[in-house]
């Protein structure tokens, strides 16, 4: 699967919907918003296509799950 913001934001409901979580393109860099009580840390990667879909997948997962842990 390619890496878009669209999958990306798929995955990101389907294993998270209880946070109301959404992956948004920064100058730079990536980053969630739509939760106010958890502060997700950014992805500092410059554009989608350097990383394929399953490495985003593993960098979104350790970023959610570091903010959970530190919740």
């Amino acid at each position: 699967m390619k890496a878009t913001i669209k999958n990306l934001n798929a995955y990101i409901q389907a294993r998270y919907s209880d946070l109301g979580l959404e992956f948004v393109k920064g100058e730079g860099y990536f980053y969630f918003v739509g939760n106010d009580d958890l502060y997700v840390e950014s992805i500092m990667v410059y554009a989608l296509n350097r990383c394929g879909y399953a490495k985003w997948c593993e960098m979104i997962d350790g970023q959610i799950y570091q903010a959970l842990l530190n919740k």
